[in-house]
């Protein structure tokens, strides 16, 4: 935690100079709102899974004044390891982007892509598009913002599998739609063959009288009352 000044009011020794030199902590009383700070992907020891980011926070005083500022240092493996428990598909990925696509977490061959920028900047709205990911693999992918953060969320899944689940539903909602229409046809077509012969006997009757043959008409069953 640190005062506008810059005097440093409490750290918890880690070792690491990611919140020693201030950057952080100068943007939050700039803004005057939480920051995220991007990532940075070390080489040498720890390699890129200890990479970092720093979340950092405003301090108010009681009238509303930002008077200090505490920063957090958050490892992108948290985030990976979050993803494990994620439910998806065979061969589908999620993702956690900053704004300028740079991988930070990834469900999927993590140690090979984090850093890669696997795509442009997305404008900051849900968007459903279809890509080739940074592996090669298209797929549909869904990107949607992380509130309060610069990131957003990816999820992938397969081109392929995503068109035999879209046909799976299609082919059960065709067989319904056939089932429900061959229901009403056949609905239709007894009710029709009854109207049709009541109509027909009466039709024979009317050309009986017509001809002079006034004979007792023959006894049948009609399908409703008026007929």
């Amino acid at each position: 935690a640190r005062r506008k000044t810059g005097e440093e009011i409490v750290h918890t020794g880690t070792g690491l100079d990611e919140l020693s030199d201030g950057a952080w902590s100068a943007a939050v009383f700039a803004s005057g709102a939480s920051v995220v700070r991007p990532a940075v992907f070390p080489v040498g020891q720890g390699g890129r899974r200890d990479a970092r980011v720093v979340l950092a926070y405003p301090l108010r005083n009681s009238t509303g004044e930002v008077t200090a500022a505490m920063g957090f240092l958050m490892r992108i493996q948290d985030l990976q390891d979050a993803f494990s428990i994620a439910p998806l598909p065979p061969g589908s990925v999620m993702s956690i982007n900053d704004a300028d696509g740079r991988v930070l977490a990834r469900s999927s061959e993590a140690e090979k892509y984090l850093g890669t920028v696997a795509y442009d900047q997305r404008p900051p709205k849900p968007v459903s598009l279809v890509l080739d990911g940074v592996d090669g693999v298209r797929r549909v992918y869904s990107s949607v913002p992380i509130k309060g953060t610069p990131w957003r969320l990816n999820v992938g899944i397969p081109v392929q599998l995503a068109f035999a689940k879209a046909m799976t539903l299609w082919r059960r909602n065709i067989i319904v739609l056939i089932l429900g229409v061959s229901g009403w046809l056949f609905v239709a077509f007894v009710m029709s063959r009854r109207l049709g012969g009541s109509v027909a006997h009466l039709q024979a009757a009317a050309r009986r009288f017509a001809s002079g043959d006034f004979s007792p008409l023959e006894h049948k069953q009609m399908a409703t009352l008026e007929f």
